[in-house]
């Protein structure tokens, strides 16, 4: 019985469309899983939790990773090794990236690859502007962005939050 029970879990989570089946205690429960989120690295939704937690912690909503965003991040990250500004290579501001969707940017840059999460957040926390970023209460959504770029020198962040 409880081999034919993991032979129907697994066929389960093989022919349902974005859905994970499992077992607790002879009952099947079903979890829908979000299709963006799973392109999401280990990196993005560490980064975004830490984010939350200090949005949560003064009041405010959480924010939810969002793929368009972390594409629009990812070409800020490769401009920033470019010129290392919240301007981009052409002079104009980060936000016409997509100025429709873009209204606020966190950089980072760390020589040190195995902590860069951390010191990332330590250095935008310790930072009254890249604080406020974080804390942005007039979004228009709750979605956030982020996209890391690695050269010989440093690791990049580039947080993009609508």
């Amino acid at each position: 019985m409880k081999r034919l029970c993991i032979l129907f879990i697994a066929v389960c989570i093989l022919f349902t469309n974005n859905t994970t089946v499992y077992a607790v205690e002879n009952e099947v429960v079903e979890e829908t899983i979000n299709p963006e989120a799973i392109n999401f690295t280990k990196d993005q939704i560490d980064l975004t939790n830490m984010v939350n937690e200090i949005r949560v912690s003064n009041g405010l909503n959480q924010l939810k990773l969002n793929k368009e965003l972390c594409d629009l991040a990812e070409i800020r990250v490769k401009e920033s090794t470019v010129k290392w500004s919240h301007t981009r290579p052409d002079g104009t501001p980060y936000y016409t990236v997509n100025d429709e969707l873009v209204y606020g940017e966190n950089l980072s840059r760390q020589k040190d690859r195995k902590n860069y999460v951390s010191k990332t957040m330590t250095g935008w926390v310790n930072s009254p502007s890249h604080y406020e970023i974080i804390n942005w209460t007039e979004a228009y959504e709750t979605s956030i962005g982020f996209a890391i770029y690695e050269t010989d020198t440093y690791v990049y962040v580039c947080m993009l939050i609508d």
